[in-house]
């Protein structure tokens, strides 16, 4: 959304976010249920997928090989988890994530509840509507930090609320699709607060990314360094510490030698070790591979 011409843009992203969810007001991509299911629906067949989940969706909304309006449709699913909710429990009752073509293309013809809102406000009042923009970058960190004015956490607070979660219940990373879970509370145990920073995790995949690097895996020593401000980047997180996923998720020689048995692993290992040993050979694999710019660049 362009608010260089709007006299006051921050009211009118309050506003957006406030009354989003119950008017069904369209958000700058112009992504409804309706039309992102009929896009991911359509990528689907085109790519043989039976069925997806969070954690593709979040790869998806990353992935800039993709055309911007399957990428658009996969960010809005994130950022809209309540109305992905009802469209992956169309066919079978229980939040699990999973959502086959076949819910996609009835969301598609409007046969899902919502289809033609979109919910951006949300009932917590982020997504669309946060202050920091929906990549969360509002300050030099990064992650948003210290711009909460109400209207749901940053980025970084929601690190901070997660890293707590994931240290008292000794887990020790969560993926997308775990994320979405603890939103919508599947297990009845959640505390709000936490749901609110899956929330805002799913609402910012570009924040996320640079928290948890490449693989999507949100660690919580990632979570913890990134709650402190700490830099991170797209390909390691914020931990700047490589792991075998993130190596082949990250750079094409990692993709190449994970097909390549446990010849490809053991060489794979030797290479992450030795980046992981020397901050300026990690530096240089970074600047190399990294799809978004390390969040100490972002601009405020």
């Amino acid at each position: 959304m362009n608010v260089s011409g709007i006299a006051n843009p921050m009211a009118m992203l309050s506003t957006i976010g406030s009354v989003g969810g119950s008017q069904g007001t369209q958000g700058a991509s112009g992504m409804n249920l309706q039309s992102a299911s009929g896009a991911i629906a359509g990528h689907m067949r085109e790519t043989g997928k039976d069925a997806v989940d969070m954690n593709d969706l979040y790869k998806m909304a990353s992935d800039s090989s993709l055309p911007e309006t399957v990428r658009d449709a996969a960010k809005f699913m994130l950022q809209n988890p309540d109305q992905y909710s009802q469209l992956e429990t169309h066919d079978v009752a229980g939040v699990d994530g999973k959502s086959g073509v076949g819910n996609f293309d009835a969301a598609a013809q409007g046969l899902i509840g919502g289809s033609g809102g979109n919910g951006i406000g949300q009932q917590s009042g982020m997504g669309m509507g946060q202050p920091q923009g929906v990549g969360g970058f509002g300050s030099p960190s990064g992650f948003g930090s210290g711009i909460d004015q109400g209207q749901g956490m940053t980025p970084q607070s929601a690190a901070g609320a997660l890293a707590g979660y994931m240290n008292q219940h000794d887990i020790s990373s969560m993926d997308p699709n775990e994320l979405y879970k603890l939103a919508m509370n599947k297990d009845g145990n959640v505390p709000p607060m936490v749901q609110e920073a899956a929330r805002t995790m799913l609402a910012n995949p570009e924040a996320l990314q640079n928290m948890a690097g490449a693989d999507g895996k949100l660690g919580a020593e990632e979570a913890g360094n990134a709650a402190q401000g700490l830099a991170g980047n797209s390909v390691t997180g914020a931990d700047n510490k490589l792991n075998h996923e993130e190596f082949a998720e990250g750079s094409g020689v990692g993709e190449q030698l994970a097909g390549k048995g446990w010849f490809g692993d053991a060489l794979a290992g030797m290479m992450i070790r030795d980046l992981n040993n020397n901050p300026d050979k990690m530096q240089n694999f970074v600047d190399r591979n990294a799809t978004t710019n390390s969040v100490t660049t972002q601009n405020s």
